[in-house]
């Protein structure tokens, strides 16, 4: 009986961890003023402030001092990503939807309601008459997207 659960929670842990090819651990804050990038670990950021006069960036390095940066002189706030050692899965099921090497497929017969939508909810694609063929989806930016399709979710990250 505990080898059995012990393979579960090993089971569960896979599963929670499957999407984290990687994680964003930085901030970049790109400045126009000729001072250059700046770059903060996410661990090392106490608080961004937002008020009339700019950005005040609030970190937990040594000696720091709060960093105010006039909203005009920033040209760009960025998260970066760095590679972890977790590796993404190359297939996604769900019920009868699956994902597999960047080609969206279902096993259900028959014509069906289908749609990607982004991470944020827009609607990207939508076929009221799907008949099941793969999808490619070498057309999507990297990220994270929502396939449905009749009463059926697939959650899939691309690459």
């Amino acid at each position: 009986m505990l080898k059995l659960y012990s393979t579960l929670f090993l089971l569960a842990a896979m599963l929670l961890c499957n999407s984290m090819a990687t994680a964003q651990t930085q901030l970049r804050i790109v400045v126009r003023s000729g001072a250059g990038d700046r770059e903060v670990p996410l661990e090392a950021i106490q608080k961004i402030a937002f008020s009339a006069e700019g950005i005040t960036l609030h970190t937990t390095e040594p000696n720091a001092t709060p960093t105010l940066y006039a909203y005009d002189d920033v040209a760009s706030i960025v998260f970066t990503e760095q590679p972890t050692a977790i590796s993404t899965p190359t297939m996604r099921t769900e019920g009868a939807l699956s994902y597999m090497d960047g080609v969206l497929s279902s096993r259900h017969a028959g014509t069906q309601r289908a749609a990607i939508y982004s991470a944020d909810g827009r609607l990207l694609w939508a076929n009221t008459q799907w008949d099941g063929r793969p999808i490619t989806t070498e057309w999507l930016d990297r990220g994270v997207y929502i396939f449905r399709s009749d009463n059926q979710t697939l959650k899939f990250s691309r690459q």
